[in-house]
């Protein structure tokens, strides 16, 4: 048995006991608002979810340190996929008294489902689902200060990576703990647990008794940010602390980029 390197109690992950790792990841979390301004507890906050285990834990995160915000929940129709997240979704919410849950969908703003979108056109369905994704989020969100999302170091060092393939170096001075440029008009973005993993927001989840589906979207296996994904965790296996490295070097990066495309 690996013991917790401070009490000596039965380590969870990297030599932490299960209450070492979870004042740890709080201290993350509460460090990357502060560090990067991301929230205030006056602002309206609106938390975009999805029902997946990082929206959760950061709903169940930021229940705990007293923020008081509304929750969207946006259904594009991807049977036997959405429904079970957004069933997740609702019960969680209720346990924690979270009264204002929205939830949208494709089929009421578009009237047409995903599912059946994809039947109909050759585009990649991340890109038919970001683009429409991106304008519900906008619209449902309008009267609110800030939206909060679940993005994790795995999400961002994988969409910089993308970018940087792809040459996209303006869409990347858009990334970071803030996403979006000054002169887009867009309500301001924020991620929290930016600086926390794909393996510790699992964890996170699992350790706090959360009731969560642990599945992926089903058409995310056809696009360019899972072979992406893929790549960096073997990578990560084999040198271990490659994604906060390569976060660390983004963000470093990251004011001469917002310089340079106009932020």
């Amino acid at each position: 048995m690996v013991s917790c390197s401070r009490c000596g109690n039965r380590a969870v992950i990297d030599e932490r006991c299960k209450e070492h790792f979870l004042s740890d990841f709080i201290s993350n979390v509460k460090k990357t608002i502060v560090d990067h301004r991301l929230l205030s507890k006056d602002e309206k906050i609106m938390v975009a979810a999805s029902g997946g285990k990082d929206s959760l834990c950061l709903i169940h995160v930021l229940n705990g340190l007293g923020y008081r915000f509304s929750v969207l929940v946006i259904d594009e129709g991807i049977a036997g996929y959405r429904e079970k997240t957004i069933d997740d979704l609702k019960r969680f919410c209720d346990s924690l008294g979270i009264m204002d849950l929205r939830i949208k969908s494709f089929q009421d703003e578009y009237a047409d489902s995903l599912d059946n979108i994809l039947k109909k056109k050759c585009a990649g369905p991340c890109t038919e689902c970001g683009t429409r994704r991106r304008e519900m989020l906008e619209r449902y969100s309008e009267g609110f200060d800030v939206i909060a999302t679940g993005h994790n170091i795995d999400d961002e060092s994988q969409a910089f990576l993308m970018n940087l393939f792809k040459s996209q170096l303006q869409i990347a001075a858009r990334q970071g703990p803030v996403s979006g440029l000054k002169d887009m008009g867009f309500v301001r973005r924020v991620k929290p647990l930016y600086l926390c993993s794909e393996k510790e927001t699992r964890l996170y989840t699992i350790l706090n008794g959360i009731d969560v589906h642990f599945s992926e979207c089903p058409y995310a296996v056809r696009s360019f940010r899972h072979s992406v994904g893929y790549e960096l965790n073997k990578l990560e296996e084999r040198e271990p602390g490659a994604k906060l490295g390569l976060i660390k070097s983004f963000l470093s990066m990251l004011p001469g980029l917002k310089e340079h495309y106009g932020d």
